[in-house]
C-alpha cells in the first residue's frame, strides 16, 4: 500500500448546495474526486462521513 500513489482531482458538482456531496472514490484507478467544498471543514466532514460503512462515497 505505501507504494500507491492516489491521485486527488476535482468533481464538478452541477447544484447549489455542493457541500452535500460526498467525494467520489474510482478505486480502479487510485483517484480521489473531490467536490469544490466551501471550507475545509466540510470537506472533513464529507469525508469522515464517507468512511463510515453504512454511507459510502458519492451520494
Amino acid at each position: 500500500m505505501d507504494k500507491v500513489q492516489m491521485q486527488v482531482t476535482f468533481l464538478p458538482v452541477q447544484s447549489s448546495s455542493i457541500d452535500h456531496h460526498r467525494p467520489e472514490a474510482l478505486t480502479c484507478y487510485n483517484m480521489l474526486q473531490l467536490p469544490a467544498y466551501s471550507a475545509k471543514d466540510v470537506m472533513r466532514d464529507q469525508l469522515l462521513e464517507a468512511l463510515k460503512p453504512d454511507k459510502g462515497f458519492s451520494t
